[in-house]
């Protein structure tokens, strides 16, 4: 990721994940992935604070499909592993998915709700916040994701689809709690 033309984090990832169709309503997906981080810390970051991590993730969710997958219902768990090399971000966390799709008789237009639910609890106490008394409190998050999407097919085999995504997160440091709204064409 490049904000402003500077470097601010390298991602490398290894997944590997698989399915498997139990007939024509059920699927089941896994997967488990890897992934080194490396941030480009400004000078001077305190080493409590830097985010370079090795994470892990592994999880499954299942659909149960209907009309040939032009309806479904989805639900699925993921545990996940930031090991970073500051302890502010070290964190383990669960989150559960949830989701729906419907295909509209006319056009075939397709609706779509995602939903996310993951928490996060931070392994050590966060070393500078609150600043009322810093090194006392563990850092808790609850980040909810909505997605809502509209499918509409063209011809030649192409899709317009318009997106409303909604998250907030909760924490118990309120500095870390925030709501961001984004909407894509």
């Amino acid at each position: 990721l490049f904000p402003d033309d500077d470097v601010f984090v390298r991602r490398h990832t290894i997944t590997t994940f698989g399915a498997v169709a139990e007939g024509a309503q059920h699927l089941t997906q896994v997967l488990a992935r890897y992934q080194n981080k490396h941030f480009n810390e400004e000078p001077g970051t305190l080493p409590e604070e830097w985010r370079d991590a090795h994470s892990f993730t592994v999880g499954g969710q299942h659909f149960l499909r209907f009309a040939e997958d032009r309806h479904f219902v989805k639900l699925g768990y993921q545990f996940d592993l930031d090991d970073t090399t500051g302890r502010n971000y070290a964190y383990h966390g669960h989150r559960l998915l949830a989701g729906a799709q419907a295909t509209l008789p006319w056009r075939q237009i397709r609706l779509r709700y995602d939903f996310d639910l993951h928490l996060r609890a931070y392994r050590h106490p966060h070393t500078l916040l609150p600043a009322s008394e810093p090194g006392r409190a563990r850092r808790d998050d609850q980040e909810y994701t909505h997605a809502f999407r509209v499918e509409v097919p063209l011809p030649w085999d192409l899709t317009v689809s318009a997106e409303y995504l909604k998250v907030v997160n909760e924490s118990n440091l309120e500095v870390y709690d925030y709501s961001r709204n984004v909407t894509s064409l």
